[in-house]
């Protein structure tokens, strides 16, 4: 799903990336509501990333995400697999990463595009759902 929308995002046909219009809805400086209570979860995937970055301060948005879906807490879960909650995750790496080593442009522009993924595959989860709940119309007579 994530090449698809990596393709998606980088389609011609479509004049301005989904990317370029997800960016314009949420801007690089704003201070959205994004939960930042203590959770030892987020904490332990955010040094988990930072160890990542510092090795590779190259790392690809795909790399971000994958080490998100494939993260695993204490008590041996997953909580970040499901796409439904990789928006506000990624939003708060980025929201922390911003303020403990600033925005650097690759690591900055990694973790803004791994957002916008995040945005675009939960809308496009969303919105498949909901078709999916629609009551079929009767077809028309002929």
């Amino acid at each position: 799903m994530i090449n698809q929308l990596n393709g998606a995002m980088s389609n011609p046909l479509f004049g301005v990336g989904v990317a370029e219009k997800v960016k314009s809805f949420i801007p690089a400086d704003a201070g959205f509501d994004i939960g930042l209570q203590d959770d030892q979860d987020f904490d332990q995937l955010y040094a988990g990333l930072k160890k990542s970055w510092e090795s590779n301060p190259n790392l690809t948005s795909m790399n971000i995400i994958e080490q998100l879906r494939k993260f695993i807490n204490k008590n041996g879960e997953q909580p970040y697999k499901a796409i439904s909650t990789q928006t506000s995750v990624i939003a708060r790496v980025l929201e922390r990463a911003k303020t403990e080593i600033g925005a650097e442009p690759p690591l900055y522009a990694a973790l803004n595009e791994s957002l916008c993924f995040a945005v675009v595959s939960n809308g496009m989860l969303n919105s498949f759902m909901a078709k999916m709940r629609e009551i079929p119309k009767d077809p028309e007579p002929w």
